[in-house]
């Protein structure tokens, strides 16, 4: 009990919890990464993936985030670039050119 007010109340504090950002919810650098992934071979997707991945890593232990918060994270972003690309093929694919089949 607080010896001012003489209330409990008062003497209760919220448990602090601190959160990743969530990169996934980033639009334009989840587009961007898809991007590049469309546009680029496997090797060179693969390393502009790494290289936006090792920054996100790099964010996420410079605020004492734990290797378990920050894999959850890169999941979770790596999704996202999947979804973007699946959609950026299906839009591709949508605009182009029917070129096979009988005339």
């Amino acid at each position: 009990m607080n010896e001012t007010t003489g209330l409990p109340l008062f003497d209760w504090q919220p448990s602090a919890k601190v959160e990743p950002f969530p990169f996934h919810q980033c639009r334009p650098k989840v587009r961007h990464a898809a991007f590049l992934v469309v546009e680029n071979d496997r090797d060179r997707a693969a390393a502009c993936l790494k290289v936006i991945e090792d920054g996100i890593r790099r964010h996420l232990a410079s605020g004492a985030f734990g290797p378990k918060a920050i894999e959850k994270e890169i999941e979770a972003f790596r999704q996202a670039v999947s979804n973007d690309v699946n959609r950026l093929r299906y839009e591709a694919a949508a605009v182009a050119p029917d070129c096979g089949g009988a005339a």
